[in-house]
């Protein structure tokens, strides 16, 4: 009875030690299957990763790309903005042609005073009232600078700079064509001659405003900057 129990333990052991290896070499198994299972995983997740990489470098050139064509259209229409802007600007040489003298010749224009002008010279007046009693008290001196061109037969008076004509008035020193170039500049041009321009044409820097029929002409320009007389000087694009 003792070797059949003992036979029986032994037997028993050796089950339970097939059942641990089987168990074993199944945890094995599972572990070399999720391993597997990891790996592959893994090597997707860095394929798609690369994509993703490869993708994200691709937008990054195209954005960068579009970046820089919007900056340049930008840069470029900004050019054009300014120098379109810069072409209204009165800056121009007035004339076109043969010129003879270029002088600053201030004009000196009687004008009503207001506010504290008048004033002013109310009192100036009361005091030298006895002396002269013609004296108008509301008439006050304006010099306005001008630049005078003596220019010769043939010579084209050009419009400084873009904007539309303004006015077209004969006064007492010939034809005054006036321009606004819609930026707060005014140009006026006045010359003893007939104007090729009306009041509302259009008019682009060059356009001719009058020809000169007669040698030794003169030709006076002005400028209003925001409604203050300015020296055109200061302006005109002279080259030596």
């Amino acid at each position: 009875m003792e070797k059949e129990k003992k036979k029986l333990t032994e037997k028993q052991v050796i089950n339970i030690l097939s059942i641990c290896l089987a168990v074993c070499a199944a945890c094995i198994v599972v572990m070399l299957i999720c391993i597997m299972n990891l790996v592959k995983e893994n090597e997707t997740l860095q394929t798609e990763k690369t994509e993703m990489q490869t993708e994200f470098d691709l937008e990054k050139k195209e954005l960068s790309e579009k970046v820089t064509l919007l900056s340049n259209q930008l840069a470029v229409r900004i050019e054009a903005e300014e120098e379109e802007a810069q072409k209204k600007v009165p800056s121009g040489l007035p004339v076109s042609g043969k010129i003879i003298t270029i002088e600053s010749e201030p004009i000196i224009i009687a004008t009503e005073a207001e506010g504290d002008e008048i004033a002013d010279d109310a009192i100036e007046n009361e005091n030298d009232a006895e002396n002269d009693e013609d004296t108008d008290e509301n008439i006050v001196e304006q010099e306005i600078p001008t630049v005078v061109f003596g220019v010769k037969k043939e010579t084209q008076i050009v419009a400084a700079g873009a904007g539309t004509v303004d006015s077209v008035e004969q006064i007492e020193e010939g034809t005054s064509v006036k321009i606004d170039h819609g930026n707060g500049y005014v140009s006026i041009y006045l010359f003893k001659g007939n104007p090729k321009v009306k009041a509302g044409d259009e008019v682009l820097r060059g356009t001719l405003l009058f020809e000169v029929t007669s040698n030794n002409a003169k030709f006076s320009f002005q400028v209003l900057q925001d409604g203050e007389y300015v020296n055109p000087m200061d302006l005109m694009e002279i080259r030596g």
